[in-house]
């Protein structure tokens, strides 16, 4: 085939096939997420509540259902980061594996704090809608209180667009997630405002242009946010290489592997090594090998010890 710009578009390294994968495994990984977070079943839900006899169902039936649909949200977005962040960084990655591996691992405390920030909301939402509805009772106060609640939702939300790519990212308690979320969102603020932005503008095309694009949104705005943040996250990162190299691969960590090595070198090594890779084997003043059966370990006292002189 002759060289030419159909060529080098449509080949197999080309940007046709690179743009196409990346655009399956968003849709891929957006369904995924739909499913796995309980979002699509919490929707699902919600429809059946609003249109048929479940409508009937009284609400405090109804929104701890829901709570407890959608409480898997945090453990599914956090791997949803951790997947598209190695797309975002060139590391190799296989999508479903990534997402999975991720999934299982940060699964508890991805589930605490995503109940925390649900708990958070929730709690937010009712204390502006119940001041909306006595705005009679409480006077004044309601133009005080109602702006306050307002600007700790936004921290909140704020707080919850850094703590999942971090907890994707890092390994620390979740207490220090928290406060080192508020920290970074507070203080790289046009990096906050910027993942804000996309992510307002990401969901108000779901509801002013069309519903189907709940199928691609999320995933979209996790890639975009994953390599805005990545570098925020560079800036407390001491090495990038050295990050890199204590990244595990499956079973396999770099770091361990060099570190035996070293203790192996050193004679630290509290494992016997294969005679094939360079073991100790036991010669007699000749230079030649002792055969394990000529010769025995004995226990003797410090003070009876001879010199070999």
């Amino acid at each position: 085939m002759a060289k030419g710009s159909g060529g080098g578009f449509f080949r197999m390294d080309g940007p046709f096939i690179r743009y196409g994968n990346l655009l399956f495994d968003l849709i891929f990984l957006n369904i995924l997420w739909l499913i796995v977070s309980g979002i699509g079943p919490a929707l699902g839900f919600l429809y059946l509540t609003s249109n048929t006899a479940a409508g009937n169902l009284p609400p405090y039936i109804v929104w701890p259902l829901i709570f407890l649909m959608i409480i898997h949200w945090g453990p599914a977005t956090t791997a949803m980061f951790y997947t598209l962040g190695k797309r975002q960084r060139g590391t190799d990655s296989y999508t479903f594996r990534d997402y999975w591996t991720s999934y299982k691992r940060e699964y508890k405390q991805a589930l605490l704090v995503g109940a925390i920030v649900t708990a958070l909301v929730g709690l937010i939402i009712y204390n502006i809608w119940f001041m909306y509805i006595n705005t009679a009772t409480f006077g004044g106060m309601v133009n005080v209180i109602i702006p306050l609640e307002v600007l700790v939702g936004v921290e909140v939300l704020f707080v919850a667009m850094y703590i999942f790519p971090m907890l994707a990212r890092f390994e620390m308690p979740t207490k220090d997630l928290f406060r080192n979320s508020f920290f970074m969102a507070n203080k790289h603020l046009p990096f906050t405002i910027l993942c804000g932005a996309i992510f307002v503008g990401a969901f108000a095309l779901i509801y002013y242009v069309h519903i189907a694009f709940i199928f691609i949104i999320t995933s979209v705005y996790c890639y975009i946010a994953a390599g805005i943040l990545e570098r925020v996250f560079k800036n407390y990162m001491p090495d990038e290489d050295e990050e890199l190299e204590q990244e595990d691969l499956g079973d396999f960590s770099i770091s361990a592997e060099r570190q035996a090595i070293i203790d192996r070198y050193l004679g630290r090594s509290t494992e016997h090594d294969d005679l094939d890779e360079g073991g100790v084997v036991l010669v007699d003043e000749e230079g030649n090998e002792i055969q394990e059966e000529d010769y025995s370990v004995v226990k003797v006292d410090k003070d009876d010890t001879t010199s070999a002189e």
